[in-house]
């Protein structure tokens, strides 16, 4: 009969269930323990002299942009200077190129600005002429 309780037991604990007075009071012990751990790391990151001055944002574009994974096939063309192209703008400049229309559906800091220079000037060159 004893095996069948410890079974009993091991089911009640896997679901949280069955636990006993002893374990419940060590387990809201370890929480009390690792939230005061939580707030004391959080007091200090946030006293005054190691504070970034910078925002997250800032932050991320400043220091941790080299070191962000990017493959999107950026490559010479003709047709800008100043920096390579990725992939996707260099199909864009195709279709511009062509007086196709495009949707450009990207996330910030991603070029569509540029993008959408290069189509203005084109238009207002074509129109020109």
């Amino acid at each position: 009969d004893d095996d069948d309780d410890d079974d009993d037991d091991d089911e009640g604990q896997k679901k949280g269930k069955g636990l006993s007075r002893k374990e419940r009071e060590a387990l809201a012990k370890r929480a009390r323990m690792q939230k005061s751990e939580a707030q004391r790391r959080f007091r200090h990151l946030a006293v005054d002299s190691h504070r970034i001055p910078l925002s997250p944002e800032r932050f991320q574009l400043t220091y941790a942009g080299p070191k962000m994974v990017r493959d999107v096939q950026s490559a010479p063309d003709p047709r800008v200077s100043g920096f390579y192209p990725d992939k996707w703008q260099r199909e864009m400049l195709d279709i511009v190129d062509r007086r196709a229309s495009a949707l450009i559906v990207a996330p910030t800091s991603s070029g569509k600005t540029f993008a959408s220079f290069y189509a203005m000037k084109k238009i207002l060159t074509h129109n020109k002429q």
